[in-house]
């Protein structure tokens, strides 16, 4: 079974500004997608598999850093694209009310892709 078979959401393609802090240490990166759970982002910072990191993603089309703690659920380790899965993790209702409409114009096709 692939990770795809077992995801909950669909991911949409999109390449977000972010920044990606575990413990001390903060890293400029970019999504490779995003879904209404989570995001994978590009990045050669070490992580754990279960580890709490904090994620500031700067939405374009409201001009908002939204910032959330996720999980790392899902490694990848590869040459040019390294990265991290990340599932959100105590999202308060307004951040995700936030990331609900900014996902769905994603998934509509309305939010720009070069913020």
């Amino acid at each position: 079974m692939s990770n795809a078979d077992i995801r909950r959401e669909k991911r949409y393609p999109y390449p977000l500004e972010t920044r990606l802090t575990t413990g001390k240490k903060t890293v400029e990166t970019k999504t490779r997608d995003v879904s209404f759970n989570g995001v994978f982002v590009f990045s050669d910072l070490l992580a754990k598999l279960r580890q709490l990191v904090r994620l500031d993603m700067d939405l374009p089309w409201q001009e908002v850093t939204l910032t959330v703690h996720a999980m790392v659920v899902h490694l990848e380790e590869a040459d040019s694209e390294s990265g991290v899965g990340l599932q959100f993790f105590g999202v308060g209702k307004s951040g995700r009310e936030t990331w609900n409409r900014f996902v769905d114009q994603v998934r509509q096709g309305v939010a720009e892709r070069d913020p």
